[in-house]
């Protein structure tokens, strides 16, 4: 596999990447793991950065078939210090359609707070496919709270939704997390100054389970 890369500076602000990909392969092989598909494409990219807006347009063109695949668009605007929203969006060129659009907000009230919503639209169907939220909630004493869900408007569940209360004092961080969609009940303590050092022990309604990230580690798993 090659991959050849040429990066142009048009003005300050405004950049372009054009990016070769070849891969091929030689001989047969008995197994399908280590089976290489054939790949000749070209990718495209125009970026704009400066200190409060981010954006940029990609796209990737197939030379074995002669098509491109769907644009992306992707912009972060710094509104504030404490607010950022982003957009994104996918421009199917092969039937000039929009396919997909996602907004977010990410929003930091005061210290230790942070606010984050987020939506995707589905353009073709005219419906909302899907909502993020997460609410983290920092009190005295080393005490916080939040909570965590996404909702799926198609098929009206929630993939992920769960809360927590934690204390964290010298380093050390005891949390309480109730797993909605699972069922679960999670007590955690972790070293924050070890990101490896988590023990977990959590119960559902017809189970134990027992959790530790410094277990995983010295296994290898």
């Amino acid at each position: 596999e090659t991959r050849t890369t040429l990066n142009w500076q048009l003005t300050k602000p405004l950049g372009l990447t054009l990016q070769h990909t070849y891969r091929d392969g030689w001989g047969g092989t008995p197994f399908r793991f280590d089976e290489v598909t054939p790949t000749s494409a070209l990718s495209v990219r125009l970026s704009w950065r400066n200190a409060r807006v981010t954006a940029s347009v990609s796209g990737r063109y197939d030379l074995r078939t002669e098509r491109w695949d769907p644009l992306a668009l992707n912009a972060t605007f710094r509104l504030t210090t404490n607010l950022t929203v982003r957009g994104a969006a996918s421009y199917d060129l092969a039937t000039h359609s929009w396919q997909r659009l996602v907004a977010t907000m990410d929003w930091k009230p005061s210290e230790g707070w942070t606010v984050r919503l987020g939506g995707q639209y589905h353009v073709a169907a005219k419906q909302l496919e899907r909502v993020d939220a997460q609410l983290e909630m920092a009190f005295g004493g080393g005490w916080k709270a939040g909570l965590t869900a996404i909702y799926s408007v198609t098929t009206g569940s929630f993939p992920r939704s769960e809360i927590f209360i934690a204390h964290d004092e010298e380093s050390r961080e005891i949390r309480v997390r109730y797993d909605h969609t699972q069922g679960e009940v999670w007590l955690e303590y972790n070293i924050t100054a070890f990101p490896m050092s988590r023990v977990a022990v959590g119960a559902a309604e017809d189970k134990l389970m027992f959790e530790s990230d410094a277990l995983t580690e010295l296994l290898g798993l």
